[in-house]
């Protein structure tokens, strides 16, 4: 096991207290832990200090506030828990000694008894003599107009090395439709915009030698913006553009407020556009696109790593955020079977097939995910390796922050996959007629950037994927049968053609064993400690 460590400095961790009001512990950490589905029951925590002997109980009522800290570069990322008191307006730093709760998200307001001391609000490992309590979930916006103030704020010494205008086409209005805007309207199929203005630059009483301290830099980026007559609660998410050098201070590219609004969202990438996508994505109630070993490890979707261009949500965001819905646009899956998908990136008033499958994983109450994609409009910007497969996610379902894992992406040609119970096989496409030709693969085209469904390319014949696309998917307990003229014979799956009919055993044969279950072999991430990009205790 690779024992290299990655984590963030002590000035990281004490900025990230001065966000929310905050200090740190005296054992120099904060509640800092990855933000992602951990087990109900059965993961002990590991816990980064222990309680005081002389904290007290406390039984506070309050609104939570997630914060998430993603350090691209290095493949990590960070969050803080706090709460604030109702009745006091006290904040407190949350300190789970044991699992994080799944999928916390801001704006929901949650009874704790804990043992407090000071800003510290502990709760045990053991779950008896403290307790967490849920009372309203907190309301995250997903739908409709997102009225966004970008403020584009200069350290007295170095500037931000975007104009305001080329922040204002990467935000809003760039002419070739490569807007955050126009990604938002795409993957969402018109359900979510983003409109607002760009104020800026303002200089701010700020260095590139101080310390990391986005809430201050906030503040100073809403008094300028204030002085200038603009109305802050006209606009109730914010983005705060900064200098790279604060990348250098900070240790991380971005930082962003999970769920709730009002929201804010920082970057220290000006020109990285999926940066402000995914930041974004953090405010609208999004986790991380994951993969069992990588923290970003899925690029298929703006919630993956910074620097991959601009591009669509996966199936499970899509489900999550009430893009799709079931059953016409998401099917569920009990049984084995021949089934149908159509492209992700179709409008679903135009796929004539259900856009993904999900089939219930019993054993934890999660789900796997099923979807095709197709380099249509910004998802022309995705990796090779994700196009025109059978792509099989692992999510909670739940519509919460949990991340979603990216476990395998399958090309045609009938190969067979195990996960589990399950086995996924994806035919092989019929060949292209000859004379057949593909058209543009994509189209950039948004006339009036109303919220109307993109057009997309004009494609003809199954090699080109446009078609809905076959799947077979064999249960355990029983045998897929799909058309021969689809598939081809695989070394490891025992049975063989029959007649029109190709017959896949539920088990691997001999000397061909499955690939396992790997969601059983995720990090179960626990509160507390240092923690590699993949999750694993060093």
């Amino acid at each position: 096991m690779c024992k290299s460590r990655i984590d963030f400095p002590g000035h990281i961790k004490q900025y990230l207290a001065r966000i929310v009001g905050l200090r740190p512990s005296r054992a120099g950490g904060l509640a800092l832990g990855l933000l992602l589905a951990l087990p109900a029951a059965g993961a002990a925590g590991n816990p980064p200090d222990t309680v005081p002997v002389d904290a007290a109980p406390a039984d506070v009522t309050g609104v939570l506030t997630v914060l998430v800290a993603d350090d691209f570069q290095h493949g990590n990322s960070q969050a803080l828990y706090a709460l604030e008191d109702k009745a006091s307006h006290r904040k407190f730093d949350i300190r789970f000694q044991g699992a994080i709760p799944n999928g916390l998200q801001s704006g929901a307001t949650v009874r704790i008894h804990g043992l407090a001391k000071g800003k510290d609000l502990y709760l045990e490992a053991n779950g008896t003599t403290t307790t967490y309590q849920v009372l309203a979930p907190g309301v995250t916006v997903v739908s409709g107009d997102q009225k966004t103030l970008v403020i584009v704020a200069d350290f007295a010494d170095v500037p931000v090395a975007c104009s305001a205008s080329a922040v204002e086409d990467l935000m809003f209005s760039d002419p070739s439709g490569n807007s955050i805007d126009a990604l938002y309207r795409e993957t969402s199929f018109g359900q979510v915009s983003f409109s607002g203005i760009v104020a800026g630059p303002y200089p701010i009483d700020a260095r590139s030698t101080d310390p990391c301290n986005p809430g201050a830099w906030a503040d100073a980026a809403n008094a300028a913006a204030a002085a200038q007559g603009i109305d802050l609660n006209a606009y109730p998410r914010k983005v705060y553009v900064l200098p790279s050098s604060a990348y250098t201070v900070c240790g991380y590219t971005g930082l962003g407020q999970v769920g709730g609004s009002p929201s804010r969202a920082w970057t220290f990438e000006c020109d990285m556009a999926d940066s402000y996508g995914h930041e974004l994505g953090h405010n609208l109630g999004m986790g991380h696109a994951s993969t069992p070993t990588n923290e970003y490890g899925d690029t298929s979707d703006v919630m993956g790593a910074g620097g991959w261009g601009l591009r669509q949500v996966n199936s499970a965001h899509k489900e999550q955020m009430g893009w799709l819905l079931a059953p016409a646009e998401v099917l569920g899956i009990t049984q084995s079977g021949t089934y149908t998908i159509a492209p992700l990136e179709l409008d679903p008033s135009q796929a004539t097939a259900p856009q993904a499958l999900k089939i219930a994983k019993p054993d934890t109450g999660d789900y796997y995910y099923l979807s095709y994609r197709l380099p249509d409009g910004f998802d022309a910007n995705l990796a090779y390796s994700y196009l025109r497969r059978l792509t099989i996610h692992h999510y909670a379902g739940d519509g919460s922050a949990s991340r979603t894992y990216l476990l395998q992406s399958l090309a045609d040609g009938g190969q067979l996959q195990r996960f589990g119970e399950w086995y996924f096989i994806h035919p092989a496409e019929p060949r292209r007629q000859p004379g057949h030709r593909a058209g543009p693969a994509r189209t950039r085209d948004l006339p009036d950037r109303r919220a109307k469904p993109r057009p997309l390319a004009q494609q003809s014949g199954w090699g080109t994927g446009r078609k809905p696309q076959l799947f077979g998917v064999d249960h355990q307990h029983g045998l897929g049968r799909l058309p021969s003229q689809h598939l081809q014979p695989r070394r490891c799956a025992s049975g063989g053609l029959d007649g029109q009919r190709f017959s896949v055993q539920s088990h691997p044969g001999p000397g061909c064993p499955g690939v396992g279950d790997p969601f059983r072999q995720l990090p179960r991430h626990r509160r507390g400690g240092n923690l590699r990009a993949d999750g694993e205790r060093v």
